[in-house]
C-alpha cells in the first residue's frame, strides 16, 4: 500500500469514527450569523408549538365548560354542587394565573433579574 493510499484510508477511518461518535468535525464550524438565524428559527418553531398547545387547551376548557353547563341544567341536583364547585375552581385557576402574570410583569421591568428555572 502506498503512503498516499494509507493516509486516505486513515482519513476515511477517522471520518467514520467521528460519524459514529456523533461528534461534529471541526471543519463544519458555523458562523455567528447562521447560529443566530438557526436560533431565531427554533424560537419561532417553539412559539408556534406553544401557541398551538394553548389554543388546544383553551378549546378543551371551553368544551368542558359547555358540557358542565348542560349537565347542570339537565339535572337539578348538580346545581347545588355547582354552587360549591364554581368558586372553588375559579380560585384554583386564579392561583395558577396570578403568579404567572406577576412573573411576566416582573421580568418586563428594566433591570429585572432573569426568571429562576425550576
Amino acid at each position: 500500500m502506498s503512503a498516499a493510499s494509507a493516509r486516505h484510508f486513515q482519513t476515511r477511518e477517522s471520518e467514520r469514527a467521528v460519524r459514529r461518535s456523533g461528534a461534529r468535525p471541526e471543519a463544519r464550524k458555523r458562523s455567528p450569523d447562521s447560529v443566530r438565524a438557526q436560533a431565531r428559527v427554533e424560537r419561532r418553531r417553539r412559539e408556534r408549538h406553544f401557541a398551538r398547545r394553548r389554543r388546544d387547551l383553551l378549546e378543551d376548557v371551553g368544551v368542558a365548560f359547555v358540557l358542565t353547563l348542560i349537565l347542570i341544567t339537565a339535572t337539578a341536583g348538580l346545581g347545588v354542587i355547582a354552587l360549591l364547585e364554581l368558586p372553588l375552581s375559579a380560585a384554583l385557576v386564579a392561583s395558577v394565573l396570578i403568579p404567572r402574570v406577576r412573573r411576566r410583569r416582573r421580568a418586563a421591568l428594566p433591570g429585572a433579574r432573569p426568571a429562576r428555572r425550576r
